[in-house]
C-alpha cells in the first residue's frame, strides 16, 4: 500500500469488504463502457454513475447526457476525474495521449503546467504525493503503470482528436462528486435519475455468496430497490446493475442463467432485463478476449 493521502471525508459509508476507501486508482476504465453505451439513449439524460476514472461519465457526456452525478467509495478516483476533466478541456489531443500513454511523458509536469491554477486542493496535493514518490509513483494505479495494457481500451471520446474535441466542448467546469458508498448514494443524492450506472459494484457487495441467483436477490433487497424507490425515474428509468465477464465461457453461462432465474422472480415489480453483446469484444488486462455482458432493469415496464 502506498503513502497516505488526507482523507476528505472520513465519514463515508464503506459496506464492502471487497472494496475498501485507500486502494490503487484506476485511470482508465477496463469495461468496454463506449461498447455497451452505444446501446442506450443518452441525450439529455440525467445520470448517476460510479465514479472510478471518470471514463463511465466523460463517455456520458460524450452521448449528451444533460447532467452526471458520480460517487465512489475510493476518494482517491476524485482527482482523478478531476485532472481529466480539466486536461480534456484546456489540453491539446496529443498531450492528452502523450500524458497518460507514453512512458517518456507519463505525467509530465510540463505537460499540465498551465492548467494547475486551475486545480482544486485535493487534485494539488493528489499530484505533490505522486511526484514526491519518484519511480514509486506507478504504484498508486491499478496495472502499476503498465502503459502498453492501458492503451488497448477502446473509449471513444479519446479514440480521435475530433470526438476528444466535441467532449470538451460538452463538460461542465466542475465535477459532480461524492465520496460514498452504495449504501450511502440516497441519502445523499436526492434526484430522480434516467440511469443509475454502477458498473460492478455487485461483484464486490457480494462476493462471498457463490450462488449468483442468490447474490443477485440479494443485491436487489439490500441495494437495487432502495435505489429504485428513491432516486430512480418511477417510468422507464434505467439501473445498469452489473458489467458481467467471466474468465471462462463456464463463468459467464452460469451468471446469465443465474440472471434469467433473478429476472422471472423478479418482474412483477421492476422489469428485470437484461443486453448480451454477443460480437463485442474487450481485450481485459492480461490479453484474452471475453465477451461483453451488460445486465440492466427497467423500472415499472411492462413485458412485451
Amino acid at each position: 500500500m502506498f503513502q497516505r493521502m488526507p482523507d476528505f471525508n472520513q465519514d463515508t459509508i464503506c459496506s464492502s469488504q471487497g472494496y475498501q476507501k485507500d486502494l490503487e486508482v484506476f485511470l482508465f476504465s477496463n469495461e468496454n463502457v463506449a461498447g455497451y453505451l452505444d446501446n442506450f439513449d443518452l441525450g439529455g439524460k440525467i445520470i448517476l454513475s460510479v465514479g472510478a476514472s471518470g471514463d463511465h461519465m466523460f463517455e456520458c457526456y460524450a452521448r449528451g447526457a444533460k447532467h452526471v452525478d458520480t460517487f465512489d467509495i475510493n476518494y482517491r478516483q476524485k482527482p482523478i476525474i478531476e485532472l481529466k476533466n480539466h486536461m480534456i478541456k484546456n489540453v491539446p489531443y496529443e498531450d492528452f495521449l502523450k500524458f497518460f500513454f507514453t512512458k517518456e511523458y507519463f505525467f509530465d509536469p510540463q505537460i499540465i503546467k498551465p492548467i494547475m491554477p486551475l486545480f482544486s486542493s485535493s487534485l494539488r496535493m493528489f499530484m505533490d504525493l505522486y511526484y514526491s514518490m519518484g519511480n514509486a509513483g506507478r504504484k498508486m494505479f491499478a496495472y502499476h503503470g503498465r502503459l502498453d495494457h492501458m492503451a488497448h481500451y477502446d473509449n471513444k471520446y479519446y479514440s480521435d482528436a475530433a470526438r476528444y474535441d466535441r467532449l470538451a466542448s460538452k463538460l461542465p467546469q466542475n465535477i459532480s462528486f461524492k465520496h460514498l458508498d452504495i449504501t450511502g448514494v440516497s441519502a445523499n443524492f436526492t434526484r430522480k435519475y434516467d440511469f443509475i450506472m454502477l458498473s460492478n459494484i455487485f461483484d464486490f457487495q457480494h462476493s462471498e455468496i457463490s450462488d449468483g441467483c442468490r447474490a443477485l436477490n440479494q443485491f436487489y433487497k439490500g441495494t437495487l430497490g432502495e435505489l429504485a424507490r428513491n432516486n430512480l425515474r418511477a417510468d422507464g428509468g434505467i439501473i445498469l446493475l452489473e458489467y458481467m465477464w467471466g474468465n471462462n465461457a463456464s463463468t459467464r453461462d452460469q451468471m446469465w442463467d443465474a440472471w434469467q432465474k433473478f429476472a422471472t422472480k423478479q418482474n412483477s415489480k421492476t422489469h428485470a432485463t437484461g443486453h448480451k453483446m454477443d460480437n463485442c469484444f474487450v481485450k481485459p488486462m492480461m490479453g484474452s478476449k471475453r465477451y461483453d455482458n451488460v445486465l440492466y432493469m427497467t423500472q415499472n415496464q411492462k413485458i412485451k
